[in-house]
């Protein structure tokens, strides 16, 4: 069974692969409403790609803000400031990430 763990209030994240020494992660992301990844944006070494599998997520990098629906993707480098939000007040939204060298 994949791990599952709950990142912050209303985000779960169940790991579905990974490997420490190639330093990737394939996740689902699920944010309840009004739920992200954090206050403020962070950084770290890497890349991000992501597809939303349900919902809308409004994923800041760097400060431009994209607003991904159901089927839409998005890439980029980690160590640009970033931040992932579900901003409905009645939809969950899930999207698949895949972390390269975390």
């Amino acid at each position: 069974e994949q791990p599952l763990f709950t990142t912050r209030e209303g985000v779960k994240r169940r790991v579905l692969q990974s490997d420490e020494i190639k330093r990737t992660e394939f996740v689902i992301n699920e944010y309840l409403p009004g739920t992200g990844s954090g206050q403020e944006p962070t950084r770290h070494p890497g890349a991000e790609y992501g597809f939303v599998l349900e919902g809308t997520l409004q994923v800041d990098v760097a400060g431009t803000v994209y607003e991904l629906e159901k089927g839409d993707a998005i890439g980029y480098e980690s160590t640009l400031p970033h931040r992932i939000w579900n901003d409905s007040e009645s939809e969950v939204a899930c999207a698949v990430w895949f972390n390269l060298g975390f």
